[in-house]
């Protein structure tokens, strides 16, 4: 089942059926993809957009700066352009 939270003032969590989305004041900032094994996106544009954000994204991702940079390097989490990622998204579950 497809769910929405809102966390803190200006952040929200979609779980879709393959990946949970974290966004802040309406932007997407990176998904776990349950399809890829766990893989965390970043989104290019966003991911280190404010202190703010970098806040709740580590609070979602349960992990600071340092271990998110470790997985980036190790190809576990990737900074990309999630501007058109599409989420697989069936709303009738």
């Amino acid at each position: 089942m497809n769910t929405l939270e809102c966390v803190g003032k200006n952040g929200v969590v979609i779980n879709f059926k393959n990946s949970v989305a974290l966004f802040h004041y309406g932007s997407l900032i990176c998904v776990q993809d349950f399809s890829q094994n766990g893989k965390i996106l970043l989104n290019k544009n966003y991911w280190e957009r404010s202190t703010t954000t970098s806040k709740m994204r580590n609070a979602f991702l349960n992990m600071d700066k340092k271990e998110l940079m470790k997985k980036i390097k190790d190809g576990t989490a990737e900074i990309k352009n999630l501007e058109k990622f599409n989420m697989d998204v069936d709303w009738s579950e």
